[in-house]
Order: C-alpha cells, then structure tokens, then sequence
C-alpha cells in the first residue's frame, strides 16, 4: 500500500513541477503484470483519494489512472504503453512491471519526454541516464543495494577469513560496464576480500565468498 502511496505521489510531484496553469487532469498509465497484483487497480485509486485528503491533488490539478496488463509472454506491454500514448492520451507511466517491458517503454518515454516511475525492476541498466532519461525508480533492491549489504554485514561482524579456493559452479550474472565498475569499486574498499574471478562474475563472487566466511568462521 505505501509502495503505490509512494509512486502515485511521485508522478504527481514530477507534474507540479512542470505544470503552472490550472484545472490539469493529467492521465497516468499503470502497466502492471499478468497473474501479479490482483488488487493494483483499486490500491492506486485509494492512493489518488488519500491524495486529495491530503491536498497533494485537487481540483486545480488531478490524475486519471488507466491500468492495463503486461509482462505475459509475449512483452505485451510494450504494445500497451505504445497505445496507451497514441490512443488514450497518457503522459505518465507506472511500470511495466518486469526489466524487459521497463527497458523497451522506458526508452520509448524517454522518445516521447515524459516521466516514467519503475517500482519492481531492479537491473542497474536503468542507472544509465543518458538512456533513461525520464526514469525514476522507487525500487525495493538493485543489485548495487545487495553488493552494499554484502559489505555492510562483512564488516559488522568481522568476517575476514579468506577461504583458499577459487569460485566455480556458480551461474553468471552478467552485470553492465557501470555496475561493473561500482562492484569493482566495492571490492577494492573491501581490501580482505581477494576476488579471482572475472569482473563481470563478481557479483557472485561476492555471494560465495560472504557464504564461505559464514561457514567457514
């Protein structure tokens, strides 16, 4: 409930700034996902009420939320946002709800300058500005965020033991050249942890170690 609270406030905030004349009703599409959220429609209309409670909307500015489906198979979403912006006039988004959707309508908002507000995809591709350029996200995690619990929870308890063997048999997880270079930076900090495995394995190199300093203390 506070999720959507957060993201209905953020595209309102993002309109007054933009917007100085009166009586706005500014059309928000909300691109959710199949089989996901089964009570999104009704928790963002109770945030747009709690809104005008507190006076944030009112009738000199307002909102219309039109929710449809996507992330199914097929990336619907992305012909949702496409009509969504030539057939129902919206000139805002919320969602999609996946990384692939998010990537493809977040360039097209970028296409057409207006907001977009991500809250569920968490890929550090979206940290690119000179891509996604009209992204804002309210996320609960990235993957940058669990690298920096990573170091948190090593240093808070001392962990400093370096197991001797190399990673192996764990999947890849292939990073972006930025978050590459933020993991990077991470490990340096981190001068006990001695990485021997490729820069773009080094989000799982992090895990493994972490884990091999837990059982092995």
């Amino acid at each position: 409930m506070r999720e959507y609270r957060q993201l209905t406030i953020s595209v309102v905030l993002i309109f007054r700034m933009l917007t100085f004349c009166h009586a706005v009703k500014v059309r928000v599409g909300h691109i959710g996902a199949v089989g996901y959220m089964k009570n999104g429609e009704k928790i963002l209309e109770i945030s747009r009420k709690e809104l005008w409670q507190d006076g944030v909307l009112g009738d000199d500015f307002d909102i219309e939320i039109n929710n449809q489906m996507g992330c199914g198979e097929a990336l619907e979403g992305v012909a949702v946002g496409a009509d969504m912006y030539h057939v129902q006039n919206v000139r805002a988004f919320i969602g999609p709800y996946c990384n692939a959707e998010l990537d493809a309508v977040a360039k097209m908002a970028t296409f057409w300058n207006i907001p977009i507000v991500g809250y569920m995809a968490s890929s550090n591709t979206f940290a690119d500005k000179s891509i996604y350029k009209t992204l804002a996200r309210v996320s609960l995690r990235t993957t940058n965020s669990l690298a920096e619990a990573v170091a948190a929870i090593l240093s808070h308890y001392g962990w400093t033991k370096k197991p001797d063997h190399r990673v192996g048999g764990l999947p890849a997880v292939r990073l972006t050249s930025r978050g590459i270079q933020s993991l990077t930076a991470l490990v340096h900090r981190l001068s006990f942890i001695r990485i021997t495995c490729p820069a773009y394995l080094i989000f799982d190199c992090l895990a493994y170690k972490m884990a091999s300093l837990i059982f092995d203390r």
